[in-house]
């Protein structure tokens, strides 16, 4: 792409303007500064010059202009975030005709999207069902959603090239399958409504499909596979139209179903986004915090709207623990059970959904509210152990920890020192919840190890806790052996909490900076033993040669020399 057309929309979109809708920017000056959203910090740092067109984070270093931004806030690539300012400025784009000899998974992604939009054309009962749960035909094609039908090679069979073959493999349309001394490729989506996968720019990057009809064959909803373009925990549904509307509003409604989003944008509820055909309470924690961690980046706001069963509970329970560690204020609606939002507002209308969104309270409020109070005495201890202080444990702030203390006596009728003194004993005997699998990419353990743990002294001011305490006392235990430092070896468990909250509060490390920090503690721990050693060996080697022990003489010198070799090392 000619500089020409980077520079047209550089022009057309100043860079305050462009930052403001993802960040909020405070005047300084002739600048602006504002809290970095690429690493997490309570005073700003992030400066943003209108003059030169740049941003700099005196924090995390990050830096770079409105393209960069873009491409790092959303995820995008260069083409991606090209085409999102493109048409934001309203300049005209022309790319080059695609090479024949590489394929552009963009462009075949978007051919299959038009296939399927056909084919849910030509499939009356699948069309009827739509309209049985009160899809309109405008809502229809602005989600593109389609249909497949059920036959083993509907896209298989239309692939002529090489090249088309392969590149429908790689993006998770079709599947290779040896039978009978053959290979064949079949469909991978089979008598599904497809809804397509965008990215934050809107091009199409997978697909999430709902068997039709109901069948016990298959899942109810199928997501592509993990493509170069499609990865699963780095999509919301519907995020690229709902961006906007999410920061307008300061808040976003997170559903589980598509046929939620899609029919929540329908009635004017656009600051709605699903998880793409999977439901939380299913999903590993690390792509509930990855999804979470989206949104945190545009509000710390979020309404948990969820079916109103056993399972939606749950999902409320484990999205809500994330939303609190990630610095989120997590509020809940009760959705009567057996009902999801699209039918509740299907039956009830836009009015109806509002005034429930409107009775929303934070989850630890939600959770206390399910608490029968004609519970026995022994009950309500076991519901608030499970239920409310998992999620008041990871509550970062303890004037509000202090507050829904208040708020569970009353409620509960029980007295504010006997709440405080059993969540005290819950803290001693758990670790808090807000662990998630997010880790930096592996390296030698006994080279990462040291890095991640001398971040983990923070903890004595995260939480006050004994066990806490004790699993801090168990990472940084460091032995040694003769001259050299062993890292002890930790459980998964022990390793996924490190990683987990290493990222959280560091993760805005590059990971080059990340390994000097983990080689210049390796450096220093293991100096500060070997003087140490050093001292007492000469305190030994001075008592040694008092009473003429020579032998031991010998050995200390041959130790001493030993250390001399070993600082020289390092």
């Amino acid at each position: 792409m000619s500089r020409t057309v980077i520079e047209q929309i550089k022009d057309r979109l100043p860079i305050a303007e462009v930052l403001s809708g993802y960040i909020t920017l405070i005047p300084a000056g002739t600048q602006f500064k504002a809290r970095c959203p690429f690493h997490n910090e309570k005073t700003p740092s992030f400066s943003v010059s209108p003059a030169s067109g740049f941003y700099y984070c005196f924090g995390c270093g990050a830096k770079g202009d409105i393209f960069s931004f873009v491409e790092k806030f959303e995820g995008l690539d260069f083409k991606g975030t090209l085409k999102l300012l493109a048409e934001r400025a309203g300049v005209e784009l022309v790319y080059e005709k695609q090479d024949a000899t590489s394929p552009d998974g963009y462009a075949f992604l978007e051919m299959i999207t038009t296939k399927y939009q056909q084919s849910l054309q030509n499939n009356p009962a699948a069309l009827a069902y739509l309209t049985s749960r009160g899809i309109t035909e405008e809502t229809i094609t602005n989600f593109r959603i389609g249909y497949v039908p059920d036959e083993w090679q509907y896209i298989a069979q239309s692939l002529s090239s090489s090249d088309d073959k392969k590149i429908a493999q790689e993006m998770g349309i079709v599947k290779q399958v040896e039978k009978d001394g053959q290979t064949r490729l079949y469909d991978r989506f089979r008598s599904r409504i497809m809804f397509p996968l965008c990215d934050s720019s809107g091009r199409v990057i997978g697909f999430s499909g709902r068997i039709f009809p109901n069948s016990d064959t298959g899942p109810k909803y199928l997501n592509s596979p993990e493509t170069s373009l499609f990865h699963k925990s780095k999509v919301l549904y519907g995020f690229d139209k709902a961006k906007a509307a999410i920061k307008k509003h300061n808040f976003a409604i997170l559903v589980e179903g598509q046929m939620d989003m899609v029919v929540s944008h329908q009635y004017g509820f656009r600051n709605t986004i699903a998880t793409s055909g999977t439901a939380v309470s299913n999903e590993s924690a690390k792509d509930v915090f990855s999804h979470l961690a989206i949104i945190s980046r545009l509000v710390p706001n979020i309404i948990l709207a969820f079916d109103g069963d056993s399972a939606g509970i749950k999902a409320q329970h484990k999205a809500a623990l994330v939303a609190y560690s990630l610095g989120m204020n997590p509020k809940v609606v009760t959705i009567p059970e057996g009902s999801d939002p699209a039918d509740f507002l299907l039956a009830h209308g836009a009015q109806g959904w509002k005034d429930l969104l409107a009775q929303s309270t934070t989850y630890i409020q939600a959770a206390v509210a399910r608490i029968p109070l004609n519970s026995s005495p022994a009950a309500i201890p076991r519901m608030l152990q499970s239920e409310v202080f998992p999620a008041l444990a990871v509550v970062k702030s303890h004037i509000e920890q202090s507050q829904y203390i208040q708020m569970i006596a009353k409620e509960l009728s029980l007295k504010e020192s006997a709440v405080q003194s059993d969540f005290e004993n819950f803290l001693q005997n758990h670790t808090p919840e807000n662990i998630t699998p997010e880790q930096i990419p592996q390296i030698d353990k006994k080279i990462i190890a040291p890095g991640l743990f001398i971040q983990f002294t923070c903890l004595s001011t995260f939480v006050q806790n004994e066990s806490i305490t004790k699993l801090y006392e168990k990472l940084c235990g460091y032995s040694f052996e003769g001259t050299h430092i062993v890292v002890p070896e930790y459980s998964d468990t022990e390793l996924e909490y490190a990683h987990a909250y290493v990222e959280r509060e560091y993760g805005h490390l590059e990971m080059k900076d990340f390994i000097l920090l983990a080689q210049d503690f390796y450096k220093n721990i293991t100096h500060t033993f070997l003087e140490e050693l050093k001292q007492a060996l000469t305190v030994q080697l001075s008592q040694k040669e008092k009473i003429g022990a020579h032998d031991d003489v010998e050995n200390i010198v041959k130790k001493l020399h030993a250390i001399t070799l070993r600082q020289h090392e390092i």
